[in-house]
């Protein structure tokens, strides 16, 4: 067996682009700055962009001389032990330098950095030496930009790294030695790989039969539990209108939360259906021409249990007859019935929610899905305006509220149920057909939802 050149690095059994993939896909997945080094102290890969903290100190000439030099020496920590060594720059930052292991020698090191100790109680840059004074607020505000960890988790990054990178250099060992080897050697390793590729068929087949059996059985339970639920909720109905004979109030009381509790799961029921279509480039779309003032009424309807319940009228404003857009009535009309229950629920008792139709040409906003689309600028679109009197969302909030499992008020006394991904749902429904939900809200002034649909070609003037 041929035995292995002590004298290797790490450039020599790592590929450079591979070791670049992996430690941006680190940076990616933790937030944290990764440098690797050979032993020699030569860069081979790094996933570290430059914080705006850091680039604010960088602005001054020794500053940059300072970072320049603190690089050069996390580079060439000749001395650097077994265990990891933690260095401060003079911006109040720290990085942690750990020495790359295999098989006993020393192949390299990663510096990981720049980031804020979980335990440290704030940044206080030196200015001794910049040459200009250091303005204490807006570094305060860059600071944020700083990937904050404890020990502990950085402890663990360190040796999933390291594990990997053992992985790797494993493999690059095993090709230095193939290379060399018989003839033979590679026909193994070529049956090595085909194998593993059959395997790793078997396995994507296996897992396409194993989603398709989720979906079936997410089907079949659905059935299973909404059958006798209906029965439940209808004959609670029955039973709170006196079709079985006469009720006291403390039967009319029971009635009446056995049905509430009932609609609430059956609506449960059918959000986790719904869960699997939060993506919308895999909703498959059943367009037709939609009259939206009608489809807005027939969402009505269906929340009026809820609405009747709280004692808040959904009103609609009269307005502009608009155009019919070609969309999928069942997806829209979801959307639709979850921002009115949305609605429903936060609004006051004796309140109203109110629901407006008409035309719109919304200004392009560089995050908004509807921005491409108005590079046309005749193009126009129909908007369902939803008003409710609730508490209002805080400004921070407002661009969460559409992420998928996510509570304005996420604690366990919360006012509010449900599962957080109503409004996720309709803005995917909305963004399938090319159009958005946009909102605006202030704490205590109500809040409004405006769906968005762009009308067909040749309907928009």
């Amino acid at each position: 067996m041929l035995v292995l050149d002590r004298s290797l690095g790490l450039a020599d059994l790592v590929e450079p682009g591979g070791l670049r993939e992996l430690c941006t896909s680190f940076h990616a997945l933790f937030g944290l700055g990764m440098r690797v080094h050979a032993s020699d102290g030569t860069l081979l890969a790094e996933a570290a962009p430059e914080s705006e903290y850091c680039a604010y100190l960088r602005e001054f000439p020794e500053g940059r001389r300072q970072c320049k030099q603190l690089r050069a020496r996390l580079a060439g920590l000749a001395d650097t032990p077994e265990a990891p060594t933690s260095v401060r720059c003079f911006g109040g930052c720290a990085y942690l330098a750990v020495r790359v292991l295999f098989e006993g020698d020393e192949m390299g090191r990663v510096v990981y950095g720049p980031f804020l100790p979980a335990d440290s109680a704030g940044l206080v840059p030196s200015a001794a030496g910049l040459g200009a004074p250091l303005d204490a607020v807006r570094l305060r505000e860059l600071s944020g930009s700083l990937r904050r960890v404890d020990r502990a988790t950085l402890d663990r990054i360190v040796a999933a790294f390291q594990r990997i990178l053992d992985l790797i250099l494993q493999g690059g060992r095993r090709a230095l030695l193939t290379s060399d080897a018989h003839h033979a050697v590679v026909e193994e390793s070529y049956r090595e790989v085909a194998e593993k590729n059959r395997q790793l068929r078997e396995t994507t087949e296996r897992l396409q039969e194993l989603d398709r059996l989720k979906s079936n059985f997410l089907a079949t339970v659905s059935h299973e539990l909404r059958t006798p639920l209906t029965s439940i909720i209808g004959y609670s109905e029955m039973l709170s209108q006196g079709l079985a004979g006469p009720l006291n109030d403390e039967q009319r009381r029971f009635l009446g939360t056995i049905l509430e509790k009932g609609e609430a799961l059956l609506r449960l029921i059918s959000a986790i259906l719904d869960v699997s279509t939060l993506d919308a480039s895999r909703i498959a779309l059943q367009r037709r021409s939609l009259d939206l003032r009608h489809l807005c009424r027939r969402a009505a309807d269906q929340a009026l249990v809820q609405s009747s319940r709280k004692d808040v009228r959904v009103q609609f404003r009269e307005g502009y007859i608009v155009p019919p857009v070609e969309a999928d009535p069942e997806l829209i009309e979801k959307a639709l019935v979850n921002l009115l229950d949305n609605a429903l629920k936060y609004s006051p008792p004796s309140g109203v929610v109110e629901v407006e139709v008409g035309l719109t040409e919304p200004e392009v906003d560089e995050d908004s899905e509807v921005g491409f689309v108005l590079l046309a600028p005749t193009r126009r679109y129909v908007e369902v305006g939803i008003h409710d009197a609730g508490p209002g969302i805080p400004e921070p909030e407002l661009d969460r509220v559409f992420d998928a499992f996510y509570q304005v008020d996420g604690s366990a006394t919360r006012a509010h149920g449900g599962l957080g991904i109503g409004l996720a749902l309709a803005q995917q429904f909305v963004r399938a057909h090319g159009g958005e939900i946009r909102v605006e809200s202030r704490p205590g002034h109500g809040s409004v939802f405006r769906l968005l649909l762009p009308l067909p070609p040749g309907a928009e003037t």
